[in-house]
């Protein structure tokens, strides 16, 4: 006592006063963290990692960083998350070993997931950011060895397959071949994570490996079963001769008032997709949770990787508790998956049926408009909003956004010049107009059903009628092919509003069109999945029919194909710089065994952690940055308004339809000649499609005279056994590099004729561009002098002797 009244008599100055000060608030924070009880055996649930961080924080530690941050700011509720995420960083160097900071791991996690750094992680864990790089393994390590399937209640899933493939490796050796597949449940909640036990020590690579192999299983036919026996059905609704593709492909009520906002109204006109978001932003939906499966390490085109594929798909259900197993496929492994479970010697097969994907499928029939409109001066047209290089993969149908939004320009175009020889009342214009400007701020369907709606969508359908007389080809050719573009968006459409009736439908009235371009894979199993879809019982197969597409964001107007799902979770996150295997992670198979095992929870990490934060960065398009679709923002809009205006002013000079009985290239004035038939597509390839009817897959051979000749055929043709053939020299010239066995045979396939022009003189557009003076020294010297007079004539000298 006396000794404590002597040092409190003492003066003391105001910093040591200070400072004991602060050494008293630190003592109460000490103690404060050293009796909080934290967990450190297990981890939280990968969907819980950023729940409940308060908890982890002392009171006096939080009230003090408040107080610290946030003394002279109006508004402090936006600094809750720095306080918490400082206040973690403080507890966790106070007590390295005493807690599992679920941010601090939670970030290192994401960072892990999204650029697999060990340095980036180790210098922000040096600074006390994130945990430790051997920390984050460790939790990987643990979380693979649980191994525990995700708890579902209540819920309906599907599959998807694909290969997945990698060839670019240092030496060209050991390339990685395998089928990797997803699980898609709904609804998203139905997934329920455990706890994670902490393992004490990290194990190494080698043990993950028995976890994620899936043992191949073989393929036993059934001997009085036969694949080829198989008979293609009469559908209903392909017959789209004559007038018919125009009766029966019609533009929805909304898409018909998109046309009608570019046509009166373009500065408050938005892109397409985004237009449809706000008309079915009110609509009720589920959303979908992805989880990835274990890879199966075997070529994926072999049928034993099929059948195994297809078991593995059964497990998963079976241990979900679902009655029927849907698996999606592209081609050629739908056609191989089909043919297994028919001819399968396996009852678990029974229930299982194949799917193809809508999304390939979709890319194929691109292509099939671009055959068949070669030529006509479509590629003149895409080539005003894109660079000339991509025009040929554009058309192709190989580079699909890029595909879509171009023939979406162009299908408003040509509805902009329909239009314009409509004429309107003035109420029907004031209907319109009033339509317009109630979208997002109203539900407008019982408007788009209105008798005085529908009167205005008759008249442009009239008009299309009217344009597509068989006595005008060239109308006719490009009326055809707004028809083919509206059942683009008609297909889109019934797949993002999950619309299993027109989905089907749309694939029916494709099917003539995979004829005509003769893209005859797709024009069969097309045809076969239609009519194995349409025996499905409705009350039974009720829940894939109303979940058939995947939605992975919080929209209604967001649904993808089942096969694109497998593309954007998985395979593009496979060959990603930062998050995949193909770039820095390597493909053994340890390396392949601890990326697919993790990935479920490192996903559901990484997904929460940019939610926490209101972030979406990491790889995120700006279509779910926002609640807004790319079509929506300002400079896009911009930028499609005046591509719009373009192809329309280019459409005015070179108007498809004018009055003529015969067909012309808008593009170059070529003149098609009777052999031409490009604007018969739907009634030549329904023909195809009726002559297939109560055949064998077996007995099936599609000849050429189903096929339509495009106006590219005109100036890009060499003879076949005296038939006009249209060929693209650079294609066929390299495949010839591919099949000759050695020069001889590469010098007999000379002698022929490859090429339509001398393709050292002449590309596709004109004389090749070279230097003058090269071509003067081609000419000889005359000896004799003449005397010569010459005038200017525009560009061109005019010589007389």
């Amino acid at each position: 006592i006396i000794k404590n009244l002597k040092k409190s008599n003492i003066p003391v100055n105001e910093e040591e006063e200070q400072i004991r000060k602060l050494k008293e608030a630190a003592e109460i924070i000490i103690n404060d963290v050293k009796k909080k009880d934290y967990n450190i055996t297990e981890y939280p649930a990968a969907d819980k990692f950023f729940d409940c961080l308060e908890e982890y924080i002392p009171t006096s530690l939080f009230k003090f960083l408040w107080l610290l941050v946030t003394p002279d700011k109006a508004v402090k509720v936006d600094w809750n998350k720095k306080i918490i995420a400082i206040a973690h960083s403080i507890v966790s160097a106070m007590l390295p070993r005493s807690i599992i900071s679920p941010l601090q791991l939670g970030f290192g996690v994401t960072l892990y997931y999204r650029f697999g750094s060990k340095d980036l992680i180790e210098i922000l864990s040096s600074l006390g950011f994130c945990s430790s790089y051997k920390d984050v393994l460790l939790f990987q390590a643990s979380a693979i060895n649980v191994q525990i399937e995700p708890a579902m209640s209540a819920c309906f899933g599907q599959f998807a397959f694909d290969n997945a493939d990698h060839v670019c490796t240092l030496d060209g050796s050991n390339t990685f071949h395998c089928m990797g597949g997803i699980q898609i449940v709904i609804s998203y909640n139905a997934v329920q994570h455990q706890k994670i036990p902490k393992l004490n020590k990290l194990p190494k690579s080698q043990t993950f490996v028995s976890k994620s192999t899936v043992t191949i299983k073989y393929f036993t036919k059934h001997p009085e079963k036969n694949f080829g026996d198989l008979h293609f059905e009469k559908l209903e609704g392909c017959d789209l001769t004559g007038k018919k593709y125009i009766q029966n492909i019609k533009l929805s009520a909304v898409d018909f008032l998109w046309l009608y906002s570019k046509f009166a109204n373009i500065e408050k006109s938005t892109g397409w997709n985004h237009f449809m978001e706000e008309i079915t932003k009110a609509e009720p939906f589920e959303k979908n949770k992805v989880i990835c499966l274990p890879f199966t390490c075997a070529p994926p085109s072999n049928v034993d990787t099929v059948y195994t594929s297809l078991l593995l798909a059964y497990s998963k259900a079976k241990a979900s508790n679902f009655k029927n197993v849907y698996v999606t496929f592209d081609l050629p492994l739908y056609i191989k998956a089909l043919e297994v479970t028919m001819t399968a010697n396996d009852d678990r097969l029974k229930n299982v049926k194949p799917i193809l994907g809508g999304f390939h499928l979709l890319m194929s029939y691109m292509g099939a408009i671009g055959h068949i409109m070669d030529g006509s001066g479509i590629k003149e047209i895409v080539t005003l909003i894109y660079a000339e290089n991509s025009i040929k993969y554009i058309l192709n149908g190989h580079v699909f956004a890029r595909a879509l939004r171009a023939h979406v320009q162009i299908h408003a175009a040509l509805a902009h010049s329909v239009l314009s020889m409509i004429n309107c009342t003035e109420d029907e214009k004031e209907l319109m107009t009033s339509l317009q400007e109630k979208i997002g701020n109203a539900n407008i369907s019982s408007d788009l059903n209105d008798p005085s709606y529908a009167a205005i969508l008759q008249k442009f359908n009239d008009k299309l009628q009217e344009l597509s007389a068989d006595e005008n080809p060239t109308n006719k050719l490009w009326v055809q092919y707004f028809q083919m573009v509206t059942l683009i968006k008609r297909f889109i459409e019934a797949v993002r509003c999950t619309s299993w009736d027109d989905y089907l439908k749309c694939i029916i009235q494709m099917l003539s069109i995979f004829h005509a371009a003769r893209h005859n894979l797709y024009a069969k199993c097309a045809h076969l999945y239609v009519q194995e879809m349409l025996q499905l019982n409705v009350d039974e197969h009720l829940q894939y029919i109303s979940h058939f597409s995947v939605r992975r964001t919080d929209k209604f107007y967001c649904a993808i194909f089942s096969d694109q799902a497998i593309e954007t979770s998985l395979m593009k996150v496979f060959k990603d710089p930062g998050r995949g295997l193909t770039h820095g992670r390597g493909t053994t198979e340890a390396d392949t065994a601890k990326w697919i095992l993790s990935m479920p929870v490192f996903l559901d990490i990484f997904q929460s952690c940019q939610d926490y934060c209101k972030v979406a960065v990491f790889g995120t398009s700006e279509q779910h940055k926002s609640d807004m679709h790319d079509d929506g923002g300002v400079t896009r809009v911009k930028r499609d308004n005046a591509d719009f205006n373009k192809i329309n002013a280019w459409l005015n000079d070179n108007s498809p339809f004018r009055t003529t009985n015969q067909l012309v290239s808008l593009g170059t004035g070529v003149i098609g000649d009777n052999k031409v038939n490009c604007f018969k597509a739907f009634e030549v390839g329904t023909e195809a499609v009726q002559r297939v009817f109560g055949h064998k897959i077996s007995d099936i051979k599609v000849g050429r005279k189903y096929r339509v000749q495009p106006l590219s055929i005109m100036t890009s043709k060499i003879k076949i056994n005296d038939k006009d053939v249209p060929i693209d020299p650079t294609l066929l010239f390299q495949r010839m590099c591919l099949v000759k066995k050695d020069d001889v045979e590469l010098k007999n396939f000379f002698q022929y004729e490859l090429a339509p022009y001398p393709l050292s003189i002449f590309d596709e557009n004109g004389m090749r561009k070279n230097v003058k003076s090269d071509f003067y020294d081609t000419f000889t010297t005359c000896g004799k002098t003449f005397t010569c007079k010459y005038f200017l004539c525009y560009r061109w000298r005019v010589f007389t002797s």
